[in-house]
Parts: C-alpha cells; structure tokens; sequence
C-alpha cells in the first residue's frame, strides 16, 4: 500500500506540473519546498521581522503588548543579574594551592564583568520598554503613533528585544563560569 501512496503522489505531483504549464498562474494544491534557511529563519525570530505588515488598527495594541512583555521578562531577569552580582563581590576565589587551568583562570576572571553586564543590559531593556510603553500609551490617534515610530526609527525601537538578548547570553556565560570557579572543572570528568 505504501507504494501505491508514493505513486499516486508521483502521478498527482506531475499532473500538477503540467497543469502549471498549460494554465499559468493557477493555485496548485502541491506545497513545493521553500527555499527558507534557517539563518534567515533565526534572524527573523530574533528581529520579529515575521510581524510586519499587520493591519494599521493593530500596529499600536501590538506595540504597547510587545513592550509590556517585555518589561516584565526585563523585571524577571534583572532581578536574577541583580542577585548574582550582588552576591559575586562576596565570593573569595581560594587558591587550591594547585595552579590553575586556563579556563578557571579565565572564568576568574570573566565572572563578576559578565554578571555585571548583565544586569546593566536588563536595567536598561526595563527602562527603555518602559519608556516605550508610556509614549505609546499616551497617543491620541493612529498618526501620532506613527510619527512615535518614525522618531525612534528601527535600531532603537528594537533596542529593549535586543538588549534582552544580549543579556541572556551573558547570564549563561555567568552561570557556565561560576559552575567552572565552583567545581574546578570536576564536572567534567
């Protein structure tokens, strides 16, 4: 049965081919495979390219949503920096008498910088999704939300989203460095 399965598709695949040929511009039913690759796929995760050309009515409820999302997983994350840090200036790095890796070395001292960086890219992802939220929330009618737009311009109206980026990928290089300081590389064997 399952090769009758491929030959009907085969069979229905050309049929559709040739249909194409004869009447140009027709809906085919057959889904071709896309050229997509998944870098660009990533990108547009990243950028949230996939969410332009909504309906003008819903640009603005979007915005305020999108940015009220965003403070709080802002709020969230900058309270997780906030404690690493504050606890990284307490942490006494004991020599093992033994000398020490390359990486524990390294780990030394990359961990309280990345926490730090951290917490200041989430202060700052807060207080400019903050910002947006009010500004956006403020507008009158649909134009003025479009000048707001065009006066922030595209790098600084995704700023908050990559900030937020940025500042989980320093929270994992904190955490794979204090997991090296604590355990000396042990974990690993």
């Amino acid at each position: 049965p399952a090769d009758t399965d491929s030959d009907e598709l085969e069979r229905t695949r050309s049929d559709a081919e040739s249909d194409e040929l004869e009447h140009p511009g027709s809906v085919s039913l057959i889904r071709k495979k896309s050229g997509i690759s998944g870098v660009s796929v990533a990108s547009s995760l990243l950028t949230h390219d996939w969410l332009q050309g909504m309906r003008p009515e819903d640009e603005r409820e979007f915005f305020l949503k999108k940015h009220e999302n965003l403070m709080i997983v802002h709020a969230l994350m900058l309270s997780v920096a906030a404690n690493a840090v504050f606890s990284g200036t307490f942490i006494e790095f004991v020599d093992s008498g033994v000398h020490d890796t390359v990486y524990l070395h390294v780990a030394k001292n990359v961990y309280l910088f990345v926490w730090c960086a951290s917490f200041f890219a989430f202060l700052y992802g807060t207080l400019a999704s903050v910002t947006y939220y009010l500004m956006s929330h403020r507008v009158q009618c649909h134009c003025q939300f479009l000048w707001i737009q065009q006066l922030l311009g595209n790098f600084w109206g995704r700023l908050p989203l990559w900030l937020l980026h940025i500042g989980v990928v320093l929270m994992w290089i904190g955490l794979v460095s204090y997991v090296t300081i604590t355990y000396e590389l042990h974990f690993m064997i």
